[in-house]
């Protein structure tokens, strides 16, 4: 059973560095978001869990976009 396709791209030097950007981008979200769980994670394990509640769990990415890049 075949799951995926592998194979390769010869981007121009334009397309390039978009696809440089994006990934740059999307490693930045990333670690932010792991960053926020930790925090998250640690907020739960020394406060609320002697409350018996649960952290809540943060959705929010807008606030990682950049207003020009991003309208």
């Amino acid at each position: 059973m075949q799951t995926g396709y592998r194979f390769r791209c010869y981007p121009s030097p334009a397309q390039q560095a978009v696809l440089l950007r994006w990934i740059g981008c999307q490693r930045f979200i990333f670690n932010a978001k792991v960053g926020d769980d930790r925090y998250y994670r640690a907020f739960q394990r020394k406060t609320l869990s002697l409350a018996g509640q649960h952290a809540p769990i943060d959705q929010e990415y807008a606030r990682l976009k950049d207003a020009e890049l991003m309208p």
